[in-house]
């Protein structure tokens, strides 16, 4: 009974190392090699170039900031490409899924992955592919330079493959605490808001002080949403919808919105871009005067 028994266990265990064999090991004999040790100085890196699907992204460091160099020439998101140099660097293989080119595609090497080239000094250099999507939400699976091998990393590294997303979308920064006063101007009227000594007015009146800061503080962090490079700044000059900041220092700056087919145009004087915000924020920035009276 016994030898029955143990005859049971050993054809399973067979059973199972068979099925393993053809269904779940991949076959390429490089799979077993071990995975290397990443070491970018990602402190050091100067260069970095990223091609996605629909554009290449690349950025230089000059000075202490980025510099979008392609696909166009505009300052560029210092905290992205920082968080996505720190991701590379904490960066872990684990051991190899396959080295078979022939499955690559099933890891998400595909025209949808991400090749990411890295540069530093006179000639260091990383190459990196990182696919969109594998087989699991879990891992990220990972090409390093040329080598067929496919590593997966349970370090999420986060490839924005929309050009914008690697630009600084910032229109303005304008705290409360340093604005003397705006005047807005948009179609059917024109007012100005002004610190008192004891709060706000607008247009000489006593205004809800909590009010004002509120609407004040949409501008202390004012992002876009995109960017309208087809329409020069010089084409918001004369928009309808304008504000002038002045500063308890002295400084003015300007902002100007045009509303376009199917969002709205921003500039500033401070920035050469033209900027794009979503239509539904417009009120929240150029809202009706009685918004800032208690009822």
């Amino acid at each position: 009974m016994k030898k029955q028994q143990l005859l049971y266990l050993g054809s399973g265990f067979v059973l199972l190392l068979l099925i393993w064999l053809l269904f779940i090991r991949d076959t390429s004999p490089t799979t077993f090699k071990a995975a290397p040790e990443i070491t970018v100085p990602t402190d050091q890196v100067n260069m970095l170039t990223v091609a996605f699907p629909t554009d290449t992204v690349a950025v230089e460091r000059q000075g202490t900031r980025w510099v979008m160099v392609r696909p166009v020439t505009a300052i560029a998101d210092s905290n992205t490409v920082s968080r996505f140099l720190q991701q590379i660097g904490d960066m872990a293989l684990d051991a190899p899924v396959t080295g078979d080119v022939a499955r690559h595609a099933y890891y998400g090497f595909d025209s949808t992955a991400s090749r990411i080239n890295l540069r530093w000094g006179d000639e260091g250099a990383f190459d990196l592919t990182v696919s969109r999507q594998g087989p699991d939400y879990q891992s990220v699976y990972v090409q390093i330079g040329d080598d067929p091998r496919i590593y997966s990393t349970r370090q999420r590294i986060t490839v924005q493959q929309n050009a914008d997303r690697w630009r600084d979308r910032r229109i303005m920064i304008q705290s409360s605490a340093t604005v003397q006063s705006a005047v807005v101007s948009q179609p059917g009227s024109t007012y100005e808001v002004t610190r008192t000594d004891t709060g706000w007015s607008v247009d000489g009146v006593a205004a809800d002080s909590m009010s004002v800061e509120n609407w004040l503080r949409r501008f202390s962090v004012f992002n876009a949403d995109g960017f309208y490079d087809d329409i020069p700044k010089l084409v918001l000059q004369d928009a309808t919808y304008q504000i002038s900041f002045t500063s308890t220092a002295g400084t003015t700056e300007q902002l100007t919105l045009m509303q376009t087919e199917d969002a709205l145009a921003v500039a500033t004087s401070a920035k050469d871009p033209t900027y794009r915000i979503l239509a539904s924020r417009l009120e929240s920035y150029f809202p009706d005067p009685s918004t800032f009276f208690s009822e």
